[in-house]
């Protein structure tokens, strides 16, 4: 066996508990924060829709993204099935509770989420992606377009059938 030197000094107490409070303790947080951490980047769940009402087929559309541990919808992405064109995207669409006055919410129950505007070509355009509160690894949704402000020019309802993982 090897002896240590302490160059002539002996560690202090303070010093050895010190050492065994961060051995203890961890670097950084608890065992329950890495968990807790672990769980929130876990929990975020891709999902897919595809349109079940009926259209011609270069119309058709579809809707993906990810819902995070609070089902809150990010980078969703509405494509064009037939072309793979993408419409619109948000990484963070921002909840509209009173859209369409809250008919959506009041008659089905589903939360209306603003996606943005495309303003090429004429009328501009408003898209909202309405699903659940909790969606399930089922649901059904709703891709309304509005042409024109409030739908000014009329609108397209596009009622969606989406799995989440």
């Amino acid at each position: 066996m090897r002896a240590v030197s302490f160059g002539g000094r002996v560690p202090s107490l303070a010093g050895i508990l010190g050492v065994a409070v961060l051995l203890v303790s961890g670097c950084g947080g608890s065992e329950a924060d890495v968990a807790s951490d672990s769980a929130a980047a876990t929990a975020a769940r891709s999902f897919s829709c595809t349109q079940t009402t009926s259209s011609r087929g270069t119309y058709r559309q579809a809707v993906s993204g990810t819902l995070d541990a609070s089902n809150l919808p990010h980078d969703v992405r509405v494509t064009r099935v037939q072309t793979g064109v993408v419409e619109v995207t948000s990484a963070n669409p921002t909840a509209t509770p009173s859209y369409d006055g809250g008919y959506w919410k009041q008659t089905y129950g589903i939360d209306a989420w603003f996606l943005g505007t495309l303003a090429t070509g004429y009328p501009t355009k408003y898209y909202y992606f309405l699903l659940p509160p909790a969606p399930g690894a089922t649901f059904t949704a709703l891709l309304k377009t509005d042409f024109g402000l409030n739908g000014s020019q009329g609108n397209w309802q596009h009622w969606m059938a989406c799995t989440a993982q």
